[in-house]
């Protein structure tokens, strides 16, 4: 059994974990939309066989306890925390009660328990300490932490990601998978490294691999008839996808137009204004153009971003795009009934989540 929690990445390590050891193993894993105690204890009792030789769940938390209850209930021999960040601020009040609730993954263990944490994760490594005695393993892309496996030569394009993996120090295979961006190798790397403890060998994480899949939603591509590149990255975002997706797009479109929309960093409480300001200045970067919606991350988001006023216009009927490096919209309605009028033929646009609800507005 194996349980997965983290303020990102959940899923995408759980789709990632069942592609590989699928390729040896009969999965039983989560539905997305099912992470709570009694949504999974309906799931196990109705669904889940002896024919299923693995169970991966992830483990939401919405208060304390959440977590911890879970872990009491499935007994995961295999406990992952992939990440922690502001996320869901307004949920738990601070970043440190976040960190309380997350790591109640490592609760309870027995002699049997492994426990995976991202090294890439600068709160999961400094505070992994205090909540856990035992000896980690951790994934990564981190030089500087001890791992037992390392990608090295990555190559990054709009085909997806290439790379060598090493095992202890000592060249294993090279590799590819049809998924965007370099940060994709984390989960990548964590279900290799499970695989590996499970006894997998080369050949069969080899296979396994191949079934690695984009999520929709995340860093999702779509190109369409007019040519224009639609990178989906709507599902969620937090400073950690949002620097991800935008690394993505500059490294793999270097020479085209790049448009992002975006309403800013949700449930961000008193992290509102800096973390919008720190999208900003990210998109500012990368972007040409920026497409926005009223509500209340907007005037943080043009903080962030610098532009001139006279650069930044409310969208009408004569706003010509190729002049502006901002556009703002009344509502998500009106930039979608208006975003076709805007993009252009080689266009790149990348979506970040904007179709509110009315209260975020």
């Amino acid at each position: 059994k194996i349980g997965i929690a983290g303020s990102y990445g959940k899923t995408t390590t759980k789709e990632y974990l069942a592609a590989i050891l699928s390729s040896k193993y009969r999965i039983f894993k989560t539905p997305e939309n099912i992470n709570t105690l009694l949504g999974i204890i309906k799931l196990i009792l109705k669904e889940l066989d002896e024919n299923y030789h693995i169970l991966i769940t992830e483990m939401a938390a919405y208060k304390k306890g959440d977590i911890k209850n879970l872990c009491k209930m499935i007994k995961p021999e295999i406990r992952i925390l992939t990440g922690l960040n502001t996320s869901h601020l307004e949920r738990f009040g601070s970043l440190e009660n976040t960190i309380r609730a997350k790591f109640e993954i490592v609760d309870n263990l027995s002699q049997q328990s492994r426990v995976f944490l991202n090294a890439d994760d600068a709160i999961v490594f400094k505070n992994c300490q205090q909540f856990f005695k035992g000896k980690p393993e951790f994934y990564g892309l981190n030089p500087e932490i001890e791992k037992v496996f390392e990608a090295k030569n990555v190559r990054v394009s709009k085909e997806g990601i290439e790379f060598e993996i090493f095992k202890n120090k000592e060249f294993y295979f090279n590799a590819e998978a049809k998924v965007f961006g370099r940060h994709q190798l984390e989960p990548i790397l964590l279900a290799i490294t499970v695989a590996d403890k499970l006894g997998f060998n080369k050949e069969e994480i080899l296979i396994g691999l191949r079934n690695i899949r984009p999520l929709p939603r995340r860093l999702f591509l779509k190109r369409t008839e007019a040519g224009i590149i639609v990178i989906d990255d709507s599902y969620n975002i937090s400073k950690n996808s949002a620097e991800a997706a935008l690394e993505f797009l500059k490294e793999a479109f270097p020479e085209k137009r790049k448009i992002i929309v975006t309403a800013g960093i949700l449930e961000q409480g008193e992290k509102k204004s800096e973390n919008n300001k720190w999208l900003g200045k990210k998109i500012k970067g990368t972007a040409d153009l920026v497409l926005m919606t009223k509500n209340s991350n907007l005037e943080f988001l043009i903080d962030g971003l610098e532009i001139p006023k006279n650069e930044i216009l409310e969208y009408n009927e004569k706003i010509e795009s190729q002049k502006q490096k901002a556009i703002i919209f009344d509502d998500a309605q009106e930039l979608n009934i208006n975003l076709s009028k805007i993009l252009k033929p080689n266009d790149v646009v990348l979506i970040f989540p904007y179709d509110l609800p009315a209260h975020y507005y």
